[in-house]
């Protein structure tokens, strides 16, 4: 009953917000519409599939593609993100179908596409949200639980990827992970065949989108194996898949199938790395420190809720079943964001690839949270900080939307200059473009970490 009344709580606050709120936070970036950027991209399969029928992208776009061996334009990203737009697409094209005169063609961008796919990412929000506490509770009280999401939500740049650019892939992704998550723990619980498929699924999902959240596969390996005994029961568990490792395999190749096939159409291969030869990782030289600490997009320094989470890796690892489920794939996720050659992810509000992997963060901020429950004099400060960090966290999401945190080149002084203002004269703007050092993104393309 206490779960049920927690997961009812957290969804009609969040829900409350989107509607009362949501609107305001929305960034187009001055632009007319919400696809733009990387949202356009993985948004391209669909107008091009359904409205131009013309999957080799022949006709006049925007869209970032590169030529296959036959002579085919490919686009750079997958198909993951539009496969979970298209229930919305549909429903945009109905509305934008009943509004169009009779000779009027559709091209994908009327509002009413916009806003389906707008109110969807929403949807999916709060669904990540409901499996998501569902895992917490069945390691935490629902009530620290609870709080622990919601501190979550308002005090990171999930906020931001949710309400500003929620059709960006981060959030779709943490929902792809919530469940792959739910599913894990599910099914070492009851060993049915529909968790195995939705983790298989899940994952696979995933993994068409991020090619590198691969390493997630770790959780469900690693889950519950904490001694030798457990161990033992882990390989007792693996062996009773027998058939069931088709299904699952069948279940993590599904979503990547359609991929497969159109590459092998539109490329001559079965696998294709659109990305191109330029784009790549240097494994060799992580960069770790700036990933967390810099002025330009140091995830410390946007979202300081991060030093519960990273304080929380010590609480995970007083929880057995999790223990090596979660920490070393945090601390491998780290790596790989930190040796991608753009470490500072383009044009973003504090460092975005860690949104996606949340679920994972979230374990470690509800330690902490279970923690400091234990007594007033820990919840007190805790909360304290919580609070201040949500406050910065929302002020600072505001200061993105008004170009006053600019969005790949700040510096210590730019980040002291606009420190709590919610506006700037014309003026002040020419100095804080004055403080603005933009990357160089060819030289850090070909090694120059330094960027």
């Amino acid at each position: 009953m206490k779960q049920r009344l927690t997961s009812a709580a957290v969804l009609l606050v969040l829900a409350a917000f989107f509607v009362v709120s949501g609107a305001e936070w929305i960034n187009r970036a001055g632009r007319d519409t919400l696809f733009f950027a990387d949202v356009n991209q993985y948004y391209s399969y669909l107008p091009a599939a359904f409205l131009e029928k013309d999957l080799g992208f022949t006709y006049a776009h925007h869209y970032w593609t590169n030529e296959g061996q036959k002579g085919r334009e490919v686009p750079k990203v997958t198909m993951g993100m539009a496969l979970l737009y298209s229930p919305w697409f549909a429903l945009g094209y109905w509305e934008a179908s009943r509004e169009a005169a009779a000779n009027q063609s559709l091209t994908g961008y009327e509002r009413p596409f916009e806003k389906w796919i707008h109110r969807g990412s929403l949807l999916y929000a709060l669904l990540a949200a409901f499996l998501l506490l569902q895992c917490l509770y069945h390691f935490f009280p629902p009530l620290i639980s609870g709080l622990s999401y919601l501190a979550l939500f308002f005090g990171s740049n999930l906020f931001y990827y949710t309400l500003s650019q929620g059709e960006m892939a981060h959030g779709y992704l943490f929902l792809l992970l919530s469940a792959m998550i739910l599913a894990t723990i599910r099914y070492h619980q009851k060993e049915s065949t529909a968790w195995l498929v939705l983790l298989g699924l899940s994952l696979g999902w995933a993994v068409l989108i991020r090619p590198t959240l691969l390493i997630v596969g770790l959780f469900p390996l690693l889950y519950g194996v904490y001694d030798r005994g457990s161990w033992a029961r882990k390989w007792g568990l693996l062996a009773r898949l027998r058939w069931r490792w088709g299904l699952l395999f069948l279940a993590f190749l599904a979503p990547l199938l359609p991929q497969l096939f159109y590459w092998q159409w539109a490329a001559g291969d079965w696998l294709f790395y659109s990305y191109g030869s330029e784009e790549g990782f240097f494994w060799m030289d992580p960069q770790v420190g700036k990933v967390l600490f810099s002025f330009r997009k140091g995830w410390i320094i946007y979202t300081p809720l991060a030093v519960l989470m990273l304080l929380g890796l010590l609480g995970l690892y007083r929880i057995r079943p999790l223990r090596w489920a979660i920490i070393p794939l945090l601390l491998l996720s780290l790596y790989v964001i930190s040796s991608w050659w753009d470490w500072w992810y383009g044009g973003c509000f504090s460092h975005r690839a860690f949104v996606h992997y949340y679920p994972f963060w979230l374990f470690g901020l509800t330690a902490v949270f279970s923690w400091a429950g234990q007594s007033w004099r820990r919840w007190v400060p805790l909360s304290v900080f919580v609070l201040l960090a949500s406050g910065l966290n929302l002020q600072q999401s505001r200061q993105y939307l008004s170009s006053i945190i600019h969005w790949d080149g700040m510096t210590r002084e730019a980040y002291f200059f606009i420190w709590g203002r919610s506006q700037l004269s014309q003026a002040e703007y020419q100095t804080l473009d004055s403080l603005i050092q933009r990357p160089d993104y060819e030289a850090a393309r070909s090694g120059n970490r330094d960027q």
